[in-house]
């Protein structure tokens, strides 16, 4: 059963309520509705989501952890946090997990999940 969703598309948004009535339902990610929700006692088992692929992909010409969107996935672990998940799950988008020296977003995100003991 979903409890909560945040979800930016529309359409999409417009599924998930009708699909699960029930569930407190948010469309902007980032007013960070998972603290309100923490605080009326929501609780997750698991949170999954996706990261913006501009960042990672030929179309947004790769600018990796120049981009602010790449770092969405800190968002993600806030919410696993705030709502003591036990899992996350997270879109692996194009180019995301590819190697990059110069900006390497997964290594340092991958560190900071770990620092809060996912792995």
């Amino acid at each position: 059963t979903l409890t909560a969703c945040a979800e930016w598309d529309p359409i999409l948004l417009t599924s998930f309520r009708n699909r699960f009535p029930l569930a407190e339902t948010q469309a902007d990610v980032h007013a960070f509705p998972w603290a309100k929700w923490a605080s009326q006692g929501i609780q997750a088992l698991l949170v999954c989501g996706g990261i913006s692929c501009q960042p990672f992909s030929l179309a947004g010409k790769r600018q990796r952890g120049h981009d602010p969107r790449a770092w969405q996935a800190l968002n993600l672990l806030r919410a696993a946090l705030a709502l003591t998940a036990s899992y996350m799950l997270i879109e692996n988008v194009g180019g995301f997990s590819d190697s990059d020296s110069v900006n390497p977003v997964l290594p340092l995100l991958e560190a900071e999940f770990t620092q809060h003991g996912f792995s």
